[in-house]
């Protein structure tokens, strides 16, 4: 709504906004902490209103009809420009009629893009009805900005397609054109159109344009290029070892298994093309290497590849046979760690039942399914008292204790 001070006006960014505007003097109060000069030859402020907007052009003319006005006196309203909201000068006439009904405030010598106030005031504080209307402005308006939308048509393509420009400042209408007619406008064009485009026999462009208009003339011309296109069709061949996790590529895309396939495919300009896979199956060598038990450090070689650790279960390797495919070895590895640690103990009391904690923690525990893994703690004569076959020790007498740690799986130790 309105504000009741120029300070707080709102600001109609696209003067059409304007258009059909309608608003009460209602509930307004008077403003009158600036210099209009002599405002309306003289009249008096009692419930004025301020809206704000950006000059589209050099002149603009605004239709104002006052109605439901509580005293029959009307409004009057009149236009001007500030630098500090304190100082205000009108660039338009005063109309105030004195009465309910219709007038015109015009205002000339604008800067285009800069900011202007109009003021409503009720004559003699009257309540009124008021509805703007943009009767014109200035020149043509300038040419619209870049057209949105798709600018490529296929013969699979959904119609209708939109297309639209941003608002043009000043603008009360839009003419929009195809040059050669490939397609049919539908409905009432404004800064959106929608067409139903034609379904050509062959490659080929269209243009594109608009233009804005108001009473003085339609503006400049912005035109895109829509282009068209028509379904290709192709094949491709394929083949796919059978049995294993391969994928083949065809068309951009995946097949791990054997079959006729169709892909829609779409060009650039998102048009469709049709292409059929033919993915014919290879039959794989199978190797089977059985079961491998080895300590650790130990390395497997198959091919091109390395194996170190554990793979208790069946790992496939696949490696390009004389027919170009995959073959499937299989083992199970089973590499085994035996690392023994232990931390470095506290120091041994001097008192007769003093202990120390044997901590071997850091050392191979095995957890996979290659792993049985046993403990053994010796040192001096009657220097470990409980459990020896774990992590963890205690002992009683100084010395030198050793911690034995053996990893055994199919009789390999």
């Amino acid at each position: 709504p309105p504000s009741d001070v120029p300070q707080t006006a709102p600001v109609a960014c696209n003067f059409m906004d304007l258009d059909g505007y309608q608003g009460s003097t209602n509930g307004y109060t008077p403003y009158t902490n600036i210099n209009f000069g002599t405002y309306c030859n003289g009249g008096t402020i009692e419930n004025n209103q301020f809206i704000a907007f950006i000059a589209p052009a050099t002149s603009v003319q605004l239709q104002i009809t006052s109605s439901g006005c509580l005293n029959s006196q009307g409004i009057q309203a009149q236009i001007y420009y500030s630098a500090n909201c304190s100082n205000f000068q009108a660039v338009s006439n005063c109309w105030a009629p004195g009465a309910p009904g219709t007038g015109t405030v015009i205002a000339i010598n604008l800067t285009v893009g800069e900011t202007y106030l109009l003021m409503i005031d009720g004559w003699a504080g009257d309540i009124c009805d008021f509805t703007i209307t943009v009767l014109s402005v200035g020149g043509p308006p300038p040419a619209p900005g870049p057209i949105s939308g798709q600018d490529f048509v296929c013969t699979a393509t959904d119609s209708p397609l939109v297309y639209s420009v941003a608002p043009v400042q000043g603008a009360t209408g839009y003419n929009w054109n195809i040059y050669p007619p490939l397609g049919t406008i539908i409905g009432t064009p404004s800064d959106s159109v929608t067409i139903v485009w034609n379904t050509p026999t062959t490659d080929t462009t269209a243009m594109l344009c608009v233009c804005a208009v108001n009473s003085n003339g339609a503006g400049p011309a912005t035109c895109t290029t829509i282009n068209f296109s028509s379904p290709l069709h192709g094949e491709e061949e394929q083949s796919l070892c059978f049995g294993t996790n391969e994928c083949v590529s065809c068309a951009g895309q995946q097949f791990c298994e054997p079959g006729i396939f169709s892909v829609t495919l779409q060009n650039p300009e998102g048009c469709d093309s049709i292409v059929t896979c033919k993915i014919n199956p290879i039959l794989p060598a199978l190797n089977d290497l059985g079961n491998i038990t080895e300590c650790a450090p130990y390395t497997l070689t198959v091919g091109d590849f390395t194996f170190s650790s554990s793979q208790k279960s069946s790992v496939l390797f696949q490696a390009a046979n004389w027919q170009g495919c995959d073959s499937i070895v299989t083992f199970n590895l089973c590499v085994l760690e035996a690392m023994a640690h232990i931390a470095p103990p506290e120091p041994l009391g001097c008192g007769p039942d003093s202990t120390v904690t044997l901590d071997g923690s850091g050392s191979s525990q095995g957890s996979g399914p290659c792993d049985s893994i046993t403990y053994a703690w010796t040192g001096p004569p009657g220097g470990l008292v409980g459990p020896t076959d774990s992590l963890i020790a205690t002992a009683t007498l100084p010395g030198q204790y050793c911690l034995t740690v053996l990893n055994t799986h199919d009789g390999v130790t």
